[in-house]
Parts: structure tokens; C-alpha cells; sequence
């Protein structure tokens, strides 16, 4: 899960240093508008997901605070919890990006 957590942080750096410093940059225009991304990230997410759905499934099905927290505590529940964040993050971010591009102001 290590790998997989430090992977994901690495995939997403790029993006976010594109559109914070080369906000107007073609190529950063170019790859922001290709949504490949955070299709990874939301299938890297699936696969984890699947692979632990014996563990989610209870407590997802039944949610407790106590269960979502020791689901948190562990290297896999804690992976997937920050590959959702990460794509639902970069997601929200391209939106920003766009979005301040149409309106002609600086995100």
C-alpha cells in the first residue's frame, strides 16, 4: 500500500504545479483538458476499493464512527481514503482552472 499511496501523490504533483505556476502555458491548457487523469484516479480508487470490498462493505453498509475510524487507521483503508481525496481534489481543481479561465481571473 505504500507504493501505491506514494505513487499516487507523485501522479498528481505535475497537474497541480502546471496549473498553479503554468496556468496559461499551452501544454498545461492542452493536458488539463484531457480528463485522462483523473479517470486513473478514480479507477485506481475502483481497484482498491474492490480489492478491500470485505472490509468497506460492513462498514459502509452500517456506518459507525468507530467503524469508518479503525476502517481509516489501517495502510489500505488509508490509501483508499487519500486516492479518493486526491481525485475528487484534482477533479475540483481542473473545474477551477476552467472556470477561472472563462471568467478571465487568476485561481
Amino acid at each position: 500500500m505504500q507504493t501505491i499511496f506514494s505513487f499516487s501523490n507523485m501522479f498528481v504533483l505535475p497537474f497541480w504545479f502546471l496549473m498553479i505556476f503554468l496556468p496559461y502555458w499551452r501544454w498545461t491548457k492542452w493536458l488539463m483538458r484531457v480528463r485522462w487523469m483523473i479517470a486513473l484516479l478514480a479507477l485506481l480508487y475502483a481497484v482498491l476499493a474492490i480489492s478491500q470490498l470485505s472490509v468497506l462493505g460492513p462498514a459502509l453498509m452500517h456506518p459507525q464512527l468507530s467503524g469508518i475510524a479503525a476502517l481509516l487507521s489501517t495502510s489500505a483503508g488509508a490509501t483508499i481514503g487519500w486516492v479518493h481525496f486526491l481525485a475528487f481534489d484534482l477533479f475540483v481543481g481542473r473545474w477551477i482552472y476552467f472556470d477561472s479561465h472563462e471568467r478571465g481571473i487568476t485561481a
